[in-house]
């Protein structure tokens, strides 16, 4: 098992990765009730973009969700978080 490792300076950049190709596999699932118990569950950390494809192949073919890359998922955490950590 490979480490994912991310620095970020400041605000909603990431400096760097290692491996630089990881991917991040946010999954789109139904709600029912708290985001941890549902959409948190559905998201994976893969080192680079075969291990991804290896993994959809065999757990998911078919599976609702978005490829993205760690920055990707930086904006998409902050854009569904951010307004509930004003004022904080």
């Amino acid at each position: 098992m490979r480490r994912l490792r991310s620095t970020t300076g400041t605000g909603l950049a990431i400096d760097r990765v290692h491996p630089e190709n990881a991917r991040i596999w946010a999954g789109v699932a139904p709600v029912a009730g708290c985001a941890a118990t549902s959409q948190c569950q559905s998201m994976l950390l893969f080192c680079n973009p075969g291990h991804h494809e290896d993994w959809r192949k065999t757990n998911a073919p078919n599976g609702r969700g978005y490829n993205l890359s760690p920055a990707q998922a930086l904006q998409l955490g902050a854009a569904i978080f951010r307004p509930f950590l004003d004022g904080y």
